[in-house]
C-alpha cells in the first residue's frame, strides 16, 4: 500500500485549505497513491471561538457540497482520502474524520470520543463527542481513526486494544509546550502506541494558534511497539510517501 501523509499548513483562508486539499489529493494520485491522510480538521484548523453561529461557519455537513467535491475526486483519481474536519448535524458539532474509498463512498466516519478538543464552558449539548472507535476492512486490511487526544484517553485505547485493527489512522493538531522537543514528547506517543500493538499512520497539521503557540506540523510512523521507523520533518508543508506492508 503506498500512502502519501498530507502535511498541510492550515491558513485562516478556509477557501484556500480546500483548494490546497484538493490540489495534494491530484497530486497524490499522479503518484498512484493508493491513500492520501490529512490532519485533524484540516480544513480550518482550531480557529473556534466558542461562538455557536461563528463555529457554524466553520463545519461542514457530511452529505455538503465539498465532501461531495471530495468523494468525486477520490472517485475519479481511484484514490482513498482521509479527511479531519469540523461537522456539523443537526445542529451540533463534532470534531470529525471520515475515510473515503477509491469508490468514492465513505467507508468509515468518526467522532472524536476524547472531550478536550472543546472549550471547557462549551455546551456539550451542542459541542458532541463521539462514543465509539470503528474497524473497517478495505483491500488494503482495516483501518481505525482517532484524533489528537483520543491516544491518551484510556476509553479509547481500550477499544483499540478490542478492535485489533492492522492500521491506526492518527490525524492531530498538536503544538509542544514551553521547553519541550518532539524527541521528548515523542516517547510519550509511542508509549500509548505500544498498549494497543497496532502499526501508527500519524500527520500532524503546521499552523498558528492565536496564543502564539504553534501546531509543529511533521508525519510519523510507528511500528506495533510504538517505535518510529519513517518521519517527515516538523515545520514545513508537503506531502510525505511511504510503502507500507
Amino acid at each position: 500500500m503506498k500512502v502519501a501523509i498530507a502535511v498541510l499548513e492550515v491558513l485562516k483562508n478556509i477557501e484556500k485549505n480546500k483548494n490546497k486539499i484538493i490540489k495534494f489529493i491530484l497530486e497524490a494520485a499522479k503518484q498512484n497513491v493508493d491513500l492520501i491522510i490529512f490532519p485533524e480538521v484540516a480544513i480550518t484548523g482550531f480557529q473556534d471561538k466558542n461562538d455557536y453561529e461563528y463555529d457554524l461557519t466553520l463545519c461542514e455537513e457530511i452529505t455538503g457540497e465539498y465532501i461531495n467535491e471530495v468523494r468525486k475526486i477520490a472517485l475519479e483519481s481511484k484514490i482513498m482520502v482521509s479527511l479531519g474536519f469540523f461537522e456539523k448535524d443537526h445542529g451540533k458539532i463534532y470534531d470529525s474524520s471520515i475515510l473515503i474509498d477509491k469508490s468514492g463512498t465513505i467507508i468509515q466516519h468518526y467522532r472524536r470520543v476524547d472531550g478536550h478538543w472543546a472549550f471547557n464552558r462549551a455546551d456539550r449539548n451542542i459541542y458532541r463527542n463521539g462514543k465509539e472507535v470503528y474497524k473497517t476492512r478495505t483491500e488494503y486490511g482495516s483501518f481505525s481513526t482517532i484524533l489528537c487526544g483520543d491516544l491518551f484517553n484510556d476509553e479509547v485505547v481500550n477499544m483499540l486494544v478490542r478492535l485489533k485493527p492492522d492500521y491506526l489512522l492518527y490525524p492531530l493538531a498538536m503544538c509542544l509546550k514551553k521547553n519541550d522537543t518532539w524527541e521528548n514528547a515523542s516517547k510519550g506517543y509511542g508509549e500509548r502506541i505500544n498498549l494497543f500493538n497496532v502499526k501508527t499512520i500519524m500527520v500532524n497539521s503546521l499552523d498558528a494558534l492565536e496564543d502564539g503557540q504553534e501546531n509543529i506540523g511533521g508525519a510519523h510512523i510507528f511500528n506495533k511497539k510504538g517505535e518510529i521507523i519513517e518521519s517527515f520533518e516538523m515545520y514545513r508543508e508537503g506531502l510525505f510517501f511511504s510503502s507500507i506492508q
